[in-house]
């Protein structure tokens, strides 16, 4: 779970302040496969828009099962006061009529060359409140 977390903390630094420095280092060490390339995109996205993300994503995290090669993980993301700000003229960039504040998450995680967990995938299921 601190693994976990790590990667939810940088990322979310990331996406707040996307153009205040080159994140990929950070995130390369926390994060593998779909799971960095979606984090990078993002940041990238929100750079070029250029907008960041205000206020917290709050996680709820559970380890559901451990093998030796794989961590898997159920979290209950709330997005509630979190929002999509441009940086422009400060306006609230969020679909806030079709936005799913709370939903499930499942992630997991692989263990690297040297030991520690990397976050591989990341997988937002919008369709189950939690």
């Amino acid at each position: 779970l601190d693994a976990y977390r790590e990667f939810w903390r940088v990322v979310d630094a990331a996406r707040a302040a996307p153009k205040s420095q080159d994140w990929t280092p950070k995130i390369e060490t926390l994060a593998t496969g779909q799971a960095l390339q979606s984090a990078l995109l993002d940041v990238a996205n929100f750079a070029s828009l250029p907008a960041h993300v205000v206020g917290t994503v709050t996680r709820d995290p559970s380890v559901t099962a451990v093998t030796p090669v794989q961590i898997s993980i159920l979290d209950c993301v709330d997005l509630g006061a979190a929002h999509l700000v441009s940086d422009r003229n400060g306006a609230l960039l969020d679909d806030t009529k079709n936005r799913v504040e709370r939903f499930r998450l499942r992630a997991a995680l692989v263990p690297s060359s040297d030991g520690r967990w990397l976050v591989s995938t990341t997988a937002p299921a919008l369709n189950e409140r939690c």
